[in-house]
């Protein structure tokens, strides 16, 4: 059966079921994430304020409230909340360096701003000489790496009172030995904070064949001879492997230690949704990505497979870009369509998607035109997947605002109209 341009007027009336809305996930869609000793985060409805989340539990994000579908990432630093810093001492773990040459610095101690746990410190005077006061909350020795690893490093920073009158904030990385011994100071990363509390990501590479320890720090850079006063606060800084920060990660409050939150794996079963072994169906998916895919993997939009990743129809977007692809992989041989589109990252896109349950999937992205491959599996298929892999390997990493399910496949070109349905 297809579904006609006309009936488009009414596609919600024709069948369709809709398993993911802002706020909202339908009974039959299960999400898992791992990480029972740690808490993800989102930001809540206000979009200012955080909230932590524990293991198995939808993040819905910001104003838009779509679900957050997160890749699994570690925060390397051990004490992010910040916990035994107080106004005589900088947090457990936490490192502050630099001379005062002229300015006093004084430890404020621990505030939580926006569902943010921060420290709080301050610095005035006159400084007798150009100086750098670095913020380092890891040790030097215990985060380890390796030449080549990519990584992300992410601290909430705000400026109180005060003014930033001849003083420059900076990201700084070092790679070290295996015993913690400076080797390469990258290039500081400048940012420019302000009286909101916000994060300020940069990504970096380890470039020193012999590194195995990196630190990160938050730098102000203050100048010789211009008079300043300024009171920062530092909160829930996050290191993590990988190409791009994700939503903070933080160890149970009282359990400092390097923390881990688990990818974010939504699925339905066919049998659950009505639908067929051989997947005929048109799926109407809103979402939100909001970086490139990085290089050396994909980050999947949607697959239905047969548990494996060996059978499946799927859309994703292609590493080390942006290029919407549909197509299918079938007892492991893989074949695709011609790219849909690109897709902006941070901006909203709309993917009509229709299978027609022998082995042929057609697409199209933000209602451009649609692009089909042939060939893909046409029975055993048991699983829609959002956002992921059967292996896990390919995360959104991205924001899932709607997703829409009619139990029966639709004319190529009906697709375009259908993606303009989709809120």
């Amino acid at each position: 059966m297809s579904l006609a341009l006309p009936a488009l007027l009414g596609v919600h009336d024709a069948g369709a079921r809709r398993l993911i809305r802002p706020g909202a996930l339908d009974p039959l869609v299960t999400l898992t994430r791992a990480g029972a000793g740690s808490r993800a985060t989102a930001l809540g409805a206000g979009g200012t304020a955080w909230s932590e989340f524990p293991a198995d539990t939808p993040r819905f994000h910001n104003t838009a409230r779509r679900l957050l579908i997160g890749a699994g990432r570690t925060n390397a630093v051990p004490n992010p909340r910040g916990e035994g810093g107080n106004a005589s001492t900088v947090p457990t773990g936490w490192l502050a360096s630099g001379n005062l040459n002229g300015l006093t610095r004084t430890l404020i101690g621990r505030q939580t701003i926006d569902g943010v746990e921060c420290y709080v410190a301050e610095w005035s005077g006159t400084p007798t000489a150009n100086q750098n006061y670095d913020i380092t909350p890891m040790g030097v020795t215990s985060i380890t790496t390796a030449a080549g690893e990519d990584w992300a490093w992410s601290p909430f920073v705000a400026i109180l009172s005060g003014t930033m009158a001849g003083v420059t904030a900076q990201h700084v990385i070092v790679e070290r030995d295996g015993v913690g011994g400076a080797l390469t100071t990258q290039a500081p990363v400048t940012f420019s904070p302000d009286g909101a509390l916000r994060r300020f990501p940069a990504a970096f590479t380890i470039g020193n064949a012999g590194a195995q320890r990196v630190t990160a720090a938050v730098r102000m850079r203050v100048t010789n001879g211009i008079a300043t006063s300024f009171r920062v606060a530092l909160g829930w800084p996050q290191l993590e492997r990988g190409a791009f920060a994700t939503t903070p990660i933080l160890p149970v409050t009282g359990s400092p230690a390097a923390s881990t939150r688990g990818a974010d794996l939504v699925s339905a079963t066919l049998a659950a949704l009505g639908l067929g072994a051989n997947g005929a169906c048109t799926i109407l998916f809103g979402g939100m990505i909001p970086q490139a895919a990085p290089a050396g993997a994909d980050q999947s939009l949607l697959q239905l497979d047969d548990g494996t990743d060996g059978n499946r129809l799927r859309v994703r977007n292609t590493a080390g870009g942006s290029s919407i692809i549909a197509g299918r992989v079938t007892a492991g041989t893989a074949s695709d369509a011609a790219a849909l589109g690109t897709l902006t990252p941070g901006t909203p896109f709309r993917l009509a998607v229709s299978l027609n349950g022998a082995g042929r999937i057609a697409a199209s992205l933000d209602g451009g035109a649609d692009g089909a491959v042939t060939g893909g599996p046409v029975g055993s298929l048991t699983t829609l997947r959002i956002g992921n892999s059967a292996a896990a390997t390919t995360p959104l990493a991205g924001e899932a605002g709607t997703l829409s399910v009619i139990p029966y496949s639709t004319a190529d070109a009906a697709l375009p109209s259908l993606c303009a349905t989709i809120p």
